[in-house]
């Protein structure tokens, strides 16, 4: 193994002096045919398993643009090193759509850190197949995600950090490939942003187990389509807890993308939401109209007790009909009707031939 970093070093050395430090995962052979640099002239060790998993630990702090490509497996272990980018307008990390990763951290102290130059132009870290963080510390203090998610992204552990004052922490988004659906799960970790915690956008899914997410400012999840909660302790300081937004779109290469996935919100009794004092726990936005629609859904607990979103239906105001005996006595059978006319003719033929006997008497008198 010893004789195989040397070679990688010395062809970075020796080939690619001024090049970006692009930390491809190929062995050495194909660094040398496609011009890749080798991780292991990094301060890395590299061991390739029988099973083709490239297992990398840091030995050292690394500056470099770290790429896992298709159908690369790669479990890296930051081991209490960072990692940065080399280039502002790359990620600290990139994994491709048919590529795997594995972040953890097995060190004993302080844990290493992910983050990006200042300066920097894209998140720290795009995934585009599957990603996994177990451990490890993530940090951005810039207007973008920490990890932009267009794959498969499962968390487990790990310190979140964010101080951007505009821009969610993490993000499910449909960006260079419009045909996947981006899944984002959280079992546990300790997430901190000043923004929201999580956006999930159009036509993704969201499935939130435990963990400790904070929002300073605002929402600690804003979702656009599929959420659910099973556990986790959610806290905004300053707004509500979650802002759900309908009718959606989004704009991907000058064109605008409406969901097709209807958003929806499904929060266990078992998960801990602690919203601002004088905030909702939950918050309907409309895009259509860009009007908070609040008043028009309801959130209530289903049969299994958990909290889900409604919208209300609209009841019409009930009219007053008579009744049944109302309706006898203000239109009688017709025959009633004929004979009491009848009784009224009767009575009136004889007070007028009455009245002009008595007439007639008068005359004569």
């Amino acid at each position: 193994m010893k004789k195989n970093l040397f070679l990688g070093l010395l062809a970075a050395v020796v080939l690619f002096p001024f090049s970006a430090k692009a930390l491809t995962l190929v062995d050495e052979d194909a660094a040398l045919e496609e011009d890749q640099g080798y991780i292991g002239w990094n301060g890395a060790t590299v061991v390739k398993d029988e099973e083709g998993v490239y297992n990398v630990k840091l030995g050292a702090d690394v500056e470099g643009d770290f790429v896992v490509r298709d159908g690369e497996t790669v479990v890296l272990d930051l081991n209490g090193y960072d990692l940065i980018n080399y280039t502002k307008s790359v990620e600290a990390i990139k994994v491709y759509k048919d590529g795997k990763l594995t972040i953890k951290d097995t060190s004993e102290g302080e844990k290493g850190v992910v983050t990006h130059k200042e300066d920097s132009t894209y998140s720290v870290i795009t995934n585009l197949g599957t990603l996994i963080i177990e451990g490890g510390k993530f940090t951005t203090d810039q207007n973008f995600y920490i990890v932009r998610n267009e794959g498969s992204l499962t968390i487990s552990g790990g310190e979140f950090v964010s101080t951007s004052s505009n821009t969610s922490m993490l993000g499910n988004i449909k960006w260079e490939n419009m045909d996947v659906t981006p899944t984002m799960v959280i079992d546990d970790g300790t997430f901190e942003a000043n923004s929201a915690v999580i956006r999930n956008n159009i036509d993704s899914s969201l499935e939130i187990n435990g963990g400790d997410l904070t929002s300073h400012n605002s929402y600690v999840v804003s979702n656009s389509a599929s959420a659910v909660v099973n556990g986790g302790v959610l806290t905004s300081e300053k707004s509500s807890v979650f802002m759900n937004i309908i009718n959606d779109e989004i704009e991907v290469e000058g064109e605008m993308m409406s969901a097709t996935v209807e958003t929806t919100l499904k929060v266990s009794d078992t998960a801990e939401v602690t919203s601002a004092t004088d905030k909702n726990d939950y918050v309907v936005y409309d895009n259509a109209v860009s009007e908070d629609v609040s008043a028009d859904y309801e959130f209530v607990t289903d049969e299994n007790g958990n909290i889900v979103m409604n919208e209300k239906v609209e009841v019409s105001e009930p009219v007053d009909n008579p009744t049944s005996d109302d309706k006898e006595e203000e239109n009688p059978d017709t025959s009633d009707s004929i004979i009491t006319y009848i009784i009224l003719g009767v009575v009136s033929s004889l007070a007028l031939v009455i009245t002009s006997i008595y007439v007639k008497k008068k005359s004569y008198n």
